[in-house]
């Protein structure tokens, strides 16, 4: 049973952060009186003139905790247009990486595939409402052994509709761990291990299910992939001869070049600005990078006094989101100069993937440790700014 929490954080003076867009959220505009949301603007403008706009009401809250398998911290992704929620196991548990789906008003959780079918690295094809999830060792019948020693069909990826039901199965042979798609060229790209120190990467047509490329050699055991859906490029970090440090390669999205990038993990993007969010291995160098250019250009790096855990970007706030598991709290930063906004206090640590739903102003954060479990926040710093619309009270 998920557990329903409201909280709320201190966090520094909004006065200086007014020239931000208001978010406008969608409410019965027939039972509110137009005055009423002038009036409402009014009087947070005046509280902001007096410096005294965090008075208005809470900034942040965490709606609830729920309860996941302990080995589902694999990957967290939103189809924000159903309000749904997919969490899939961590590959390297080997057991019980099947996807679960959330649903986004009870958070009542749904356990599609397992037994007989793996899934993890879901990623949501928001043209379609389809979601994709990578089966690592394969769609066979469990025999009771993690993992199964001989699956009698190939490993690849499962599709699923919008009710659950599995459309389509592409075998890539391989241990595929992670799907994301990309909405420029309606692709599911796929990152696989078992490749030697040299783990592939696949590109499939989302339409069709058909490979368009692939294998592509990443040059070494492969981590996390992610698209840049402005154009089309794949980023992930690769461990060259299976030891030693990670470096952040990109492959081209038309040619499907392996190219060396001279910045770090890219670990969050703004797709509608072009920007990507990386951090350099072993570092807590913050670095923003202009996306547009090949190659692309770093734009100004901010040392952080940790290490983020994660990056999520809210590109209808404007906010740039960064776990912080050594203060178990929750940082909001200017994307563009990656100033600090706000700092949000946790009742989990953040220490797993995390995602953004736009519309509703969430956050979704798995913590794993002795429980793993996923918070559900809410980001309520723009609905206290002046000509915001207030759909919270």
């Amino acid at each position: 049973m998920y557990k329903l929490i409201q909280q709320t954080s201190t966090i520094r003076s909004l006065k200086n952060l007014l020239s931000r867009p208001a978010l406008r959220r969608h409410v019965l505009f027939a039972t509110v009186p137009s005055m009423a949301f002038v009036a409402v603007a009014v009087a947070l403008s005046l509280l902001a003139r007096a410096g005294r706009i965090e008075a208005a009401g809470p900034k942040f809250r965490v709606i609830a905790t729920v309860p996941l398998h302990s080995n589902a911290r694999g990957s967290v992704a939103v189809n924000q247009a159903l309000n749904k929620i997919y969490v899939s196991g961590n590959p390297s548990d080997n057991c019980d990486i099947a996807v679960n789906v959330i649903d986004g008003v009870t958070f009542a959780i749904t356990d599609v595939g397992y037994p007989f079918d793996y899934g993890s690295g879901v990623s949501v094809d928001n043209k379609t409402n389809r979601y994709w999830a990578a089966d690592i060792y394969g769609n066979g019948p469990f025999s009771g052994i993690c993992p199964p020693p001989h699956p009698p069909y190939p490993p690849g990826v499962i599709v699923r509709d919008d009710t659950d039901t599995v459309v389509a199965t592409v075998n890539l042979g391989f241990c595929p761990i992670q799907t994301n798609y990309d909405f420029k060229y309606t692709r599911v790209w796929v990152g696989a291990q078992c490749g030697p120190c040299n783990d592939p990467i696949f590109a499939i047509d989302a339409n069709t299910y058909a490979i368009t490329a692939g294998p592509i050699p990443s040059g070494g055991v492969m981590g996390g992939i992610i698209d840049n859906g402005a154009n089309g490029r794949l980023y992930y970090a690769a461990q060259p001869g299976c030891s030693g440090p990670y470096f952040s390669k990109r492959v081209n999205p038309t040619t499907f070049d392996v190219t060396d990038n001279a910045f770090g993990r890219v670990l969050a993007i703004n797709s509608l600005t072009n920007t990507l969010y990386a951090i350099p291995d072993a570092t807590n160098n913050l670095q923003i990078i202009n996306g547009a250019p090949d190659p692309e250009v770093i734009l100004r790096t901010i040392t952080l006094p940790y290490h983020p855990a994660g990056m999520a970007i809210n590109p209808a706030l404007n906010y740039l989101y960064l776990e912080n598991p050594a203060g178990n709290s929750l940082e909001v930063r200017d994307p563009l100069t990656g100033g600090l906004i706000a700092t949000f206090s946790l009742p989990l640590t953040p220490n797993g993937p995390i995602a953004v739903d736009s519309i509703r102003g969430r956050i979704y954060v798995i913590s794993y440790g002795a429980s793993t479990e996923l918070m559900v926040i809410e980001d309520l710093i723009n609905a206290f700014k002046p000509g915001a619309i207030i759909s919270h009270f």
